[in-house]
């Protein structure tokens, strides 16, 4: 009997453990509502979808979008027309400055809220589309649209040589040389960025042309056009003059781009060359990586040229005309 007494009373105390269990409970239904929390946050999820942008406000606070893809989800219907709300200051500026255009092909990242079963669509990071172009096609455009060119000056003019690096002088031009390089590569870039646009995306035209490069461009027109009024007006009055004329054993090439008309080492002349070959060279390189990255924007703008290179050139430019004008027509 003595032995089953404490046995007894143990049993009593244990009868309060419900008293305890009642915490536990408590901690348990704490746990439950806190990940009842979490789940309210993850309610408001993050996707990306593809589409063509069909327009936005003016103030830049919602993009219209026309969604592409096969099925629906979190309440975004493909070939419908969405509106996402814009609240970010940098994707607003970027509307608002209209660095996107309608039928420009992008993919949105937007976070989706359901909010009395009704989802609320806020826009939060906006990219192009890129063009699938394969690693050789830039180049190979680039190599295309180059031998049209020559094919069309061939049919035209039936001397190629003649029409655009030869001048009056029957030498090789540096004026007249530089400003077909150009012009060639400002026709090569544009060609080959239509062609690659338009088989892979659709896209006709609206391609620019920037600042820099028309400047580059019109230099070189401007240097062409003065140099040609030196030359001429210097043998105009060695003519009037019965002055003899210059002696050349015809066109050398590349002789005639750094040598005077005596056969001297040109300085102006040197300088004039190397800095357009280093400014197209450059170009070529910047225009083929600009083409393998092409993206699926209504309007797109040539890659520029550096303003160092375009301060150069210009310097460049200056000194040929300025040495052509204070030379003798036989130096």
């Amino acid at each position: 009997m003595r032995s089953a007494i404490p046995v007894f009373v143990l049993l009593l105390w244990a009868g309060t453990a419900p008293a305890f269990q009642v915490n536990t409970d408590d901690k348990s239904k704490s746990t439950d509502q806190s990940g009842a929390s979490i789940g309210r946050k993850d309610a408001a999820t993050r996707r990306s979808i593809e589409g063509t942008i069909k327009g936005y406000a003016t103030d830049g606070t919602e993009l219209c979008l026309s969604v592409s893809g096969s099925t629906s989800s979190d309440g975004v219907s493909p070939g419908g027309i969405q509106v996402i709300a814009v609240q970010d200051l940098a994707l607003k500026d970027g509307l608002k400055s209209k660095k996107w255009n309608p039928a420009d092909r992008v993919i949105a990242t937007i976070g989706v809220e359901t909010k009395t079963n009704v989802p609320a669509f806020t826009l939060l990071d906006l990219t192009a589309l890129p063009i699938p172009i394969g690693a050789a096609e830039p180049a190979l455009a680039m190599l295309g649209a180059a031998v049209a060119l020559l094919l069309f000056t061939l049919i035209v003019s039936r001397n190629i040589r003649g029409l655009l690096f030869i001048g009056q002088d029957g030498r090789y031009s540096n004026s007249k040389t530089q400003m077909s390089v150009w012009f060639g590569l400002v026709i090569a870039t544009y060609v080959s960025a239509f062609w690659l646009r338009w088989i892979h995306a659709g896209f006709i035209g609206h391609i620019s042309i920037p600042t820099n490069l028309m400047l580059l461009s019109g230099m070189s027109g401007l240097t062409f056009a003065g140099a040609k009024g030196i030359t001429s007006q210097k043998i105009a009055n060695a003519d009037a003059a019965q002055a003899p004329g210059k002696q050349n054993g015809g066109a050398s090439f590349p002789g005639d781009l750094i040598k005077a008309d005596n056969g001297t080492f040109d300085l102006g002349d040197y300088q004039m060359i190397v800095i357009t070959l280093i400014a197209a060279i450059t170009y070529v390189i910047v225009a083929c990586t600009f083409l393998a990255k092409l993206e699926q924007r209504f309007a797109v703008t040539l890659p520029d040229v550096d303003s160092t290179i375009l301060a150069l050139f210009g310097v460049g430019q200056g000194a040929y005309l300025t040495k052509k004008a204070v030379s003798d027509i036989n130096h």
